[in-house]
């Protein structure tokens, strides 16, 4: 919301409007970051992983690139792109906490 220039106040409030849902993996996708979201989505099972552990260290960005240039105008790649390292992001964080956890 900051790249579109929101204000503290109006994402304050944004967040509290959220209204978690009854299912753990129910979530709402603002129509904006759908682009991403369906990179994301379709490039889920691409992952480089640590040689060592195993474990996801980031997407293979090879084929985020193939995706994006498939699924998305050429005006909009640049911005999905940046939308999809922060799900990525956002993704790894979630994932090293539940490994950290022994989930």
């Amino acid at each position: 919301m900051e790249a579109c220039n929101a204000t503290p106040e109006e994402i304050d409030a944004m967040v509290a409007s959220i209204v978690p849902t009854q299912e753990e993996d129910s979530f709402e996708v603002f129509h904006d970051n759908w682009p991403a979201w369906e990179v994301f989505r379709r490039v889920s099972n691409q992952w480089r992983r640590n040689d060592f552990t195993g474990h996801k260290d980031s997407l293979d960005y090879t084929a985020v690139n193939s995706v994006i240039r498939l699924v998305v105008k050429k005006k909009d790649r640049l911005n999905t792109l940046d939308a999809v390292r922060l799900i990525e992001h956002g993704y790894l964080d979630v994932y090293r906490e539940r490994i950290n956890s022994g989930q």
